[in-house]
């Protein structure tokens, strides 16, 4: 579906720049597009679920003028951990607290039906290399030495990783034992690639930080693959590189987004709830409850008083 404007008195509309919003769903690419001169147009064409990017290009076939500015909302990362299908991931945790991604919070996926589970973790238990160190609230009790990141790079790479993330208790307070793990394995791999809980969520709170550099990890390599292909084949048409819509209802321009694939899990329902937001505030209501049915997941979103609510990736009470 398409909207054009009608030339005024029969002349050609003239070539003008574009400002660009495109949102990819399971089913449908939609693109909505604004002119220089306030016009605006509409495009929604068939997804391409092999290569995202495909669809994206397509969608901008319409325009009369180069896109100045692209804003890209994508659900890459929502799929790939809905329909597990991310990154062969090692995660190297300390010694003696290799189980966090099991035991999470340690509480129950139904708190009355017993026959109820978890989700599998993304990392499975035998993918999880100890790491022989410990750091304490107080500091170091068990120093990694350089026996000890001998030993744990050659486990780590006998269990052939795609990528790799490093988890160590405490190290939101000191990542000099990540960041020593993380220089070895890079020197015993250049093309490894190294991800360390540290870069990814600095945050108190071992499980939310190893769930999440797990889950950055699990999408990075997808993500890092789709956004170069899609830079590249936009610039190839003469557009720019897309910014890439977070979780958090911000954009990240593509080369960081690639490098923070796990704050895009949410990225094309949380613009959505951004859309509606502004909707709102143009027609004057506050309090919404919004839903987006893709042809994957649905997704509910809730503004009351004008306000997004959101939540913390790493709660701290």
């Amino acid at each position: 579906m398409a909207t054009h404007p009608t030339p005024r008195g029969g002349d050609a509309v003239s070539k003008q720049s574009w400002r660009v919003g495109i949102d990819v769903g399971g089913t449908f690419t939609d693109r909505a597009a604004l002119a220089e001169d306030g016009r605006v147009e509409a495009q929604k064409v068939l997804s391409t679920p092999s290569d995202q990017g495909e669809g994206v290009v397509h969608s901008l076939t319409d325009l009369d003028g180069p896109a100045t500015r692209i804003v890209h909302g994508t659900t890459i990362v929502t799929n790939l951990l809905l329909e597990r299908t991310g990154a062969r991931v090692v995660l190297c945790a300390t010694e003696g607290a290799t189980d966090l991604l099991e035991l999470r919070r340690q509480d129950r996926a139904s708190l009355y039906d017993l026959t109820v589970h978890h989700p599998a973790p993304l990392v499975p238990r035998d993918r999880v290399v100890g790491v022989p160190e410990r750091r304490t609230p107080h500091g170091v009790e068990r120093p990694l030495t350089a026996e000890g990141i001998r030993v744990t790079v050659r486990a780590v790479l006998a269990l052939q990783p795609e990528i790799v993330v490093i988890a160590l208790l405490h190290a939101y307070a000191d990542d000099a034992h990540e960041r020593a793990l993380a220089e070895a394995l890079r020197a015993a791999n250049a093309d490894l690639e190294v991800v360390t809980s540290s870069d990814v969520l600095p945050e108190i709170r071992e499980y939310e930080r190893t769930a999440t550099a797990s889950a950055e990890g699990y999408a990075r390599p997808t993500v890092l693959r789709y956004l170069e292909r899609l830079t590249g084949r936009l610039a190839a048409a003469g557009h720019p590189a897309p910014a890439v819509m977070t979780s958090g209802g911000g954009m990240r321009p593509a080369s960081s987004a690639a490098r923070h694939a796990a704050s895009l899990a949410l990225s094309g329902p949380a613009g959505g709830v951004v859309g509606a937001a502004a909707v709102m505030r143009a027609v004057g209501t506050r309090d919404a409850l919004t839903i987006d049915i893709g042809g994957t997941s649905a997704d509910a979103g809730l503004i009351l008083g004008g306000c997004l609510l959101y939540t913390s990736p790493s709660p701290r009470d």
